[in-house]
């Protein structure tokens, strides 16, 4: 522990004045009278009883105006910790911080805003630098060079803002981990809070608010996938608005081929428009999608896609079904080279993609992809517990490779198992009703439910569902490519939000102990105050006395 201003001890030699106003505050010099007695019977206000509690009053008066002074020179003195407080900034680098207001756009304000936080901070304060974006981490660990968190902000704002908040979870951890203690360190968030979420941490948590309100159109989603293997491609597209009126925007589908489509959207204000059309490219291509620019972000003006493979996916289906509705939906897949195979009879030959109905009854050939629908494999990760009491769906990750445009909601389900281990992707009001696992070299996807326990079948989703499985077995060994530079909706939408907490109003003169200092300010001036009502009271107590002795 050490003394944060050590100079404040110099106001204690306040205290000798005060000391000597007390004891010399009446004239102590003598006047000859002729009678001592006479004398003091008319200049004696006050019996002897009441003088001693004058006495006493008066000494306490005293004590209250040095021990105000004691507790406002602690609380001046300032006890600070060892090594001062640590501040670590979460620097937002992701896309929407492009926003242009001005002469510049909102990740050079927050890397201005990290450098006026250093010029506040004492010698003894350390600072720490953790980014968020396309490439998250720790930049700079905690250090007393302040300095070099500054020229590490300053470096990220050259190299300009990328990415989504999908990884926002893991540089709030980050910076928890760099946390000393909770009363002595504080995370302070630099960010727009497009799309940012703040996790739970250790040390609190603070947020400078960076940008305005913009308009902006920007393209939120670009996908496409083969449909027949000839060329020709389902392509989705979506588009989000900041825009307080409904827009309408063409976005234009080219290649290196020249112009391929214009799709037309309405979007709504503050919202987000979406369309699938049906398009013939060549093979190899990449596929371009364009806005008109000239709003607030031009990074979300055109988003690249290149177009996936189209090479067979082997498919194995494990199912005791003579007619199953799976089988047929695998088999008009353009991409599915399928083998349907009793539970006791499965093939050895290696496969990309295995898909269960009923439990295999021996070990499942080479793949590195597995999906049970209503089965769980034996000596898997993943099991199915009891019967789901509630089963409508209430969470899907619709980020998964599994999901893309798949929409669950309200979908029927007869009767579902829960799904227990691995990592839920299916969640209903009771429990997961899907999860997915590493099991050995293999991926497994479990749903605790069949297609024909559910109205599945009879939804639009699920063509797109089956589509999404065979593009996550590819042989490529991943989905369809995600498009470049398409923004998520929260990032396009560029609008700035609040994060929970407070804001961020920097460096005070207190650090840890600031709580302790303040009291101590408070009851210093409680004390001042009670003095100088006690002076009052006396003072208006002694009035009628001197009255009295003056018309004697």
């Amino acid at each position: 522990m050490s003394l944060a201003h050590p100079w404040a001890l110099g106001l204690l030699a306040l205290a000798a004045p005060l000391v000597l106003a007390y004891l010399f505050r009446r004239s102590t010099a003598q006047r000859p009278v002729p009678s001592a007695i006479l004398w003091r019977a008319l200049r004696d206000e006050q019996p002897a009883a009441q003088r001693a509690r004058a006495r006493l009053r008066h000494r306490t008066s005293l004590a209250l105006v040095l021990v105000a002074l004691a507790l406002a020179v602690v609380a001046l003195v300032g006890p600070g910790a060892a090594g001062g407080h640590r501040y670590v900034v979460v620097l937002d680098a992701s896309a929407s911080m492009a926003t242009r207001h001005g002469d510049g756009d909102r990740l050079d304000a927050a890397a201005a805003a990290v450098a006026t936080l250093a010029a506040r901070l004492r010698p003894g304060d350390e600072l720490a630098l953790v980014v968020t974006g396309a490439e998250p981490g720790v930049r700079v660990p905690p250090t007393s060079t302040h300095a070099d968190v500054v020229a590490a902000a300053r470096a990220v704002a050259a190299a300009g803002a990328a990415g989504d908040n999908g990884d926002d979870a893991l540089a709030l951890r980050l910076a928890d981990g760099l946390c000393r203690s909770p009363a002595r360190t504080t995370v302070v968030v630099i960010s727009d809070g497009a799309g940012l979420t703040a996790p739970p941490t250790r040390c609190p948590v603070a947020h400078v608010a960076i940008g305005r309100a913009a308009d902006n159109l920007g393209v939120a989603a670009l996908a496409a996938r083969p449909v027949d293997g000839l060329g020709t491609y389902d392509v989705h597209v979506a588009v989000a608005s900041t825009s307080t009126a409904e827009r309408a925007v063409e976005v234009t589908l080219r290649t290196d081929g020249g112009v391929v489509d214009v799709v037309g959207l309405t979007v709504p204000a503050g919202g987000v428009a979406e369309d699938t059309v049906r398009v013939t490219i060549e093979r190899g291509a990449v596929l371009v999608a364009s806005i008109p620019g000239g709003d607030a972000l031009a990074r979300d003006d055109e988003a690249r896609v290149a177009l996936p493979d189209d090479a067979p996916v082997a498919v194995l289906l494990v199912t005791a079904r003579p007619r199953s509705l799976l089988a047929e939906a695998l088999r008009l897949h353009p991409r599915v080279r399928l083998t349907v195979a009793a539970p006791g009879a499965l093939p050895p030959e290696p496969v990309h993609l295995v898909a269960l109905e009923h439990e295999p009854g021996g070990p499942l050939p080479p793949a590195a992809r597995v999906v049970g629908l209503g089965v769980a494999p034996a000596g898997a990760p993943l099991t199915l517990g009891p019967a789901a009491a509630d089963r409508g769906v209430v969470r899907w990750d619709r980020d998964g490779p599994w999901f893309r445009f798949v929409d669950l909601r309200d979908l029927f389900v007869a009767s579902a198992r829960h799904v227990v281990g691995g990592r839920p992707i299916v969640d209903s009001g009771s429990g997961a009703l899907g999860a997915a696992a590493r099991w050995d070299d293999r991926e497994l996807v479990v749903l605790g439910f069949t297609v024909d326990e559910s109205d599945l079948a009879l939804r639009a989703a699920f063509p797109n569902l089956i589509a999404n499985l065979i593009d996550w077995a590819a042989p490529a060994g991943a989905v369809a490519p995600l498009a470049e530079r398409a923004l998520g909706a929260a990032e396009s939408q560029v609008a700035p939000g609040a994060l929970p907490g407070v804001a961020f109003a920097g460096p005070g003169r207190w650090s840890d102990t600031r709580w302790l200092l303040r009291l101590a300010l408070g009851l210093a001036a409680a004390l001042v105050l009670a003095e100088q009502l006690l002076l009052l009271g006396l003072a208006a107590r002694s009035r009628p006395a001197r009255a009295v002795g003056r018309s004697a």
